[in-house]
């Protein structure tokens, strides 16, 4: 089970959670929903131990895991998938290897 209660983080002078708490029981579908700039990967680095939160405990399976560094927590089980802004089929395929400002290649020639 996650457990997080009176979790406050920020970036720099930027207090962007306060007071957040927050149960997921194991074998649960929970989402975390909001709109742009409302907190929400905030929260995941902040469990994650990306981002230290400034106060508030973290527990996973019981265990306090807000002081733990980020492969740490992942060794326990639980894990961080950021967003993957690319779409299209095969965007992230001919996107790498383009340099800026290069044409891509032309269609091959049919009989």
């Amino acid at each position: 089970m996650l457990e997080v209660s009176r979790l406050n983080a920020a970036y720099g002078r930027a207090h962007v959670l306060f007071d957040l708490q927050l149960e997921a029981r194991t074998g649960e579908v929970s989402v975390l929903l909001g709109r742009n700039g409302a907190g929400k990967s905030t929260t995941l680095k902040s469990i994650m131990g990306l981002l230290r939160a400034q106060a508030g405990e973290i527990r996973f399976d019981g265990r306090r895991i807000e002081r733990l560094q980020p492969y740490q927590i992942a060794r326990l089980g639980l894990g961080y998938v950021p967003e993957d802004r690319r779409s299209g089929r095969g965007a992230g395929r001919r996107s790498c290897g383009r340099r800026s400002g290069s044409r891509p290649p032309a269609p091959a020639a049919g009989p």
